[in-house]
């Protein structure tokens, strides 16, 4: 930035040098001094001064152009302290963003701690409970498998004295009385009887028996999920 003194000021604004200090003294102007205390004028001035011989050319008072600069002053002022201001609020906008990106950092970091743990907690608890199913399907398959194989058996007993009754019937009819042979068909009949009603019982027994270990399962299951809600 150039700086040059009174004398070359006044010069190159086609003034009096004493027309500056006038100029100064009624607008209240700040000039610039050096070491000595002599005046000394930047492009800045130069520029403001040339406003000032411009407006009296064209018929302002300094009066008028004095009010103007306090006007003017007065803006930059404002202007100033509203930069200075929005600047603050820049700065406190941006600390709280980035407060914000680390409480979201930090939540994001606690969640995934938390879901790993549930997850862990849950595949536990599935294990556990796949466990407890497995040994009640196992019971329940075993169970069953008896049962069929009984039912199956007593079926094969029924079918090969049905299938014989015919030789039995023959053979003992040459040997023993009609009284004796209506005897052995009430016998027949009423054990054919007792094993329908033992099937018939048999397949109710098995079905209670699925029933029960069915219900059996759901309850276990369901305590199961109830302590893992009541955890959470």
């Amino acid at each position: 930035m150039e700086m040059i003194m009174i004398k070359d000021a006044a010069k190159n604004l086609g003034v009096e040098s004493h027309v500056l200090r006038y100029w100064e003294e009624e607008l209240g102007l700040e000039i610039k001094r050096n070491s000595m205390g002599h005046r000394y004028y930047d492009n800045r001035d130069i520029k403001m001064f040339k406003e000032v011989k411009d407006l009296r050319d064209r018929g302002f008072s300094l009066k008028d152009i004095k009010d103007g600069i306090e006007k003017q002053r007065e803006k930059l002022k404002e202007e100033q302290i509203e930069d200075n201001t929005v600047n603050e609020v820049d700065k406190h906008l941006q600390g709280k963003d980035k407060q914000i990106e680390v409480d979201k950092y930090i939540k994001h970091k606690d969640m995934e701690k938390c879901v790993e743990k549930n997850e862990s907690q849950i595949s536990e608890k599935k294990n556990i409970n796949q466990d407890n199913v497995d040994g009640f399907d196992q019971f329940k398959i075993v169970d069953f498998k008896t049962a069929q194989l009984q039912n199956i058996m007593n079926k094969i007993v029924a079918n090969a004295l049905k299938e014989n009754k015919d030789i039995i019937t023959t053979s003992i009819k040459s040997e023993l009385t009609t009284d004796v042979m209506r005897q052995f068909d009430t016998v027949m009949r009423e054990k054919e009887e007792k094993e329908e009603a033992r099937y018939r019982k048999l397949d109710e027994t098995i079905r209670l028996l699925q029933k029960s270990n069915e219900e059996v399962a759901a309850t276990k299951i369901k305590r199961g999920l109830f302590k893992r809600s009541k955890r959470k």
